[in-house]
């Protein structure tokens, strides 16, 4: 999100936490949430958790949706990764296995921000390493 780090009261925990209010208010009866906490990625601070809503209705079918949440505090933006799983739908709110959950996020690792520079192609030299 452009310009989102200089706004002091805007946090990585805020903006996960603002995500997750989103999933509640689609799914309140069957809604849960487990949080993460803070996490350190090569000097930049983010806040993850997961959201989940045992029944929504997306394309005609009706099915689970549960989502990690990472967000990341860049420089000068903010930063959102997500990781989600769909399954069967439930009336009750989706048991969130917590060692899974931190599987997933330890396997996304490792994150690295890195300033643009003018001009560089990909694969990005300036990042490597």
């Amino acid at each position: 999100m452009n310009g989102l780090a200089s706004r002091l009261n805007i946090t990585p925990q805020f903006l996960a936490a603002d995500l997750a209010k989103r999933f509640d208010t689609a799914c309140p009866a069957s809604f849960s949430d487990l949080n993460l906490g803070e996490v350190q990625l090569r000097g930049a601070y983010g806040y993850a958790m997961v959201a989940s809503c045992g029944a929504v209705t997306a394309d005609g079918s009706t099915h689970s949706e549960s989502t990690l949440i990472l967000e990341i505090r860049g420089s000068n933006d903010d930063y959102s990764v997500q990781w989600a799983l769909r399954g069967p739908a439930s009336a009750q709110p989706i048991a969130l296995d917590e060692a899974a959950w931190r599987a997933r996020l330890q396997h996304l690792q490792p994150i690295k921000l890195c300033p643009v520079v003018p001009g560089e192609q990909m694969p990005y030299p300036s990042c490597a390493g």
